[in-house]
């Protein structure tokens, strides 16, 4: 029995002293992701960082119409300037239709609204007008699509440009330069980059020779912008004091850069040295 007392003993003392070297060790930073107390501190910063590159393809919006005295031939004649479309955008689109996408359809009669006005009449008695009504403005019904294309390589713009511009009934609403998503994410990298080199810096400025143990970061969001474009037209000849068109130029697209954006929320924890 005092055999087992004594082993008992001892197991406790070895327990203690076991968990005495574990609360030692906590109190003087031994050990992996421990800091000793009092030496802690936490620094939040908001930065921002940019990535920049020109654009690999381009968004377009073609509007195309057709009319008839029924809704009927309105479609039919906007199927046949569709196809016309869809001939010459196929050599764009490396033959990928799925780069093109209608955003809006539709099949009206149009209208003029004339609103109700009471009028004086023999004596100023006021003579109220008939309710509100409605009038043909004209006698056809129009059919509409609009169609956003994507072009695969940018420096095919100015081509498609003219080649829409030659087909009847279609109308090239907004020319956009647009990044590629392998360009997307590559930029988003750099700008990510940028913007943590940013917090960094300014990290190391307010903390001066403390050392930085650990950064958590939170990305806030990103913006895509595009630069500035332009679209060039024909030239006009003088004769005669007249102005005539002479010659036809092809339309000129100008992509620029684009500039990807990103802003993170940096935390830098740190101690003295």
């Amino acid at each position: 029995m005092e055999e087992k007392f004594v082993l008992y003993l001892i197991v406790f003392f070895a327990v203690l002293i076991f968990v005495a070297l574990i609360m030692f060790s906590l109190e003087n930073g031994i050990g992996t992701g421990t800091i000793k107390q009092g030496y802690t501190h936490m620094l939040s910063i908001s930065a921002s960082g940019s990535a920049y590159n020109k654009s690999a393809e381009a968004q377009i919006s073609v509007t195309m119409n057709g009319t008839g005295q029924t809704s009927a031939l309105a479609v039919q004649n906007l199927s046949s300037t569709l196809n016309k479309f869809n001939s010459t955008a196929y050599r764009f689109l490396n033959g990928n239709y799925s780069l093109l996408a209608t955003t809006y359809y539709s099949v009206y009669k149009p209208y003029s609204y004339y609103p109700c006005i009471p009028y004086a009449g023999a004596g100023g008695i006021m003579i109220p007008c008939k309710e509100n009504t409605t009038q043909t403005n004209q006698s056809n019904y129009v059919a509409v699509e609009e169609v956003t294309v994507t072009l695969p390589n940018i420096n095919n713009v100015s081509a498609f440009l003219g080649a829409m511009g030659s087909i009847p009934n279609v109308y090239v609403t907004s020319t956009y330069p647009m990044l590629s998503d392998k360009q997307a994410t590559m930029l988003r990298s750099e700008a990510l980059a940028a913007a943590l080199a940013n917090a960094t810096s300014q990290a190391k400025a307010l903390i001066g020779n403390n050392t930085i143990l650990s950064t958590n970061i939170t990305v806030n969001n990103y913006y895509i912008y595009p630069y500035a474009y332009s679209t060039g037209g024909g030239t006009l000849a003088v004769s005669n004091g007249n102005a005539t068109p002479t010659t036809t130029i092809s339309p000129q697209f100008y992509g620029g850069l684009n500039k990807v954006t990103e802003s993170i929320t940096a935390i830098f924890y740190y101690g003295n040295r």
